[in-house]
């Protein structure tokens, strides 16, 4: 072999080697980016898990909520309703019961005076204060009808007299012309509509929450 095929050769071998360190170095490279990559796609899929599982967990919790609300006002509805229903019965019983209860209160002194006193100011109020003619359930004495009387001129009454009426079983009325203050039993029951619902709405508001 010449001293040039010998150089050639050697320039040949060098050459050969470099160019496998460089395809080592080049896959090892290529191994390391491989792995970088690996782990961005391990942490991007455990970040997403762990997102798909937050998420879940937050929805299942609002379902849950959602369930609890529907629930409550479903209760509270029922509860509002069996409240009405015991409100109405109480009124329909209590209505059967008030007129006996009022005539048993007339018959207390001290109630039926707070009742003629109470009427006469009502009638004071919205009657003309002239012309009266009181009429109280009998049975009631002079001296009776002279108080109701001098209780109307206490309210500025001109002209008044008073009579018991024999068929009035308890309670007062005040008559002035054509106009008629009703505080009798059968006066006061006849606003029956405005009475129940007060009498329902008292019932509701003294109900356990």
């Amino acid at each position: 072999m010449s001293a040039a095929s010998g150089v050639l050769a050697m320039q040949a071998d060098a050459l050969i080697n470099q160019l496998r360190r460089d395809e080592v170095a080049a896959c090892e490279r290529e191994g390391r980016q491989a792995e970088e990559r690996a782990e961005v796609i391990v942490a991007t899929a455990h970040r997403e898990a762990r997102k798909l599982v937050a998420d879940a967990i937050a929805a299942e919790r609002t379902r849950r909520q959602s369930e609890l609300q529907r629930a409550r006002a479903s209760i509270d509805t029922a509860r509002r309703q069996a409240l009405q229903r015991a409100a109405a019965s109480a009124v329909r019983e209590g209505w059967k019961a008030l007129p006996e209860a009022l005539r048993r209160l007339w018959r207390e002194p001290g109630a039926r005076q707070a009742w003629e006193a109470a009427a006469l100011a009502g009638a004071a109020r919205r009657l003309p204060l002239d012309r009266w003619q009181i009429e109280c359930a009998a049975p009631a004495d002079a001296a009776r009808l002279q108080q109701l009387c001098d209780i109307a001129r206490a309210h500025g009454v001109r002209d008044v007299q008073a009579i018991a009426a024999e068929g009035l079983v308890a309670g007062v009325a005040v008559r002035c012309d054509r106009a008629v203050f009703d505080a009798t039993v059968g006066g006061l029951l006849s606003e029956d509509m405005m009475i129940q619902a007060r009498l329902h709405a008292l019932w509701l508001s003294e109900s356990p929450a």
